[in-house]
């Protein structure tokens, strides 16, 4: 169901947002990724990153979940 679903991925954000900044580094977002199962090189993690941070310096939540769900 997509509300356990977001809890979990709020669960898994939360984790890995190790300065509780509410967004992820990169260094965040691999830890992340793998995490849900998802094995990322370092130029695919800034990748994914750039493409998701939606102007912001650092990848916020509603970026992770956009990122793991395409």
């Amino acid at each position: 169901n997509l509300l356990t679903d977001m809890r979990t991925l709020q669960s898994i954000f939360n984790q890995f947002d190790e300065d509780s900044s509410g967004t992820m580094s990169p260094f965040e977002l691999s830890l992340a990724l793998e995490a849900v199962g998802l094995q990322c090189d370092n130029k695919v993690v800034q990748l994914l990153s750039e493409r998701f941070v939606a102007g912001e310096q650092d990848l916020p939540f509603h970026g992770f979940v956009s990122c793991v769900t395409r």
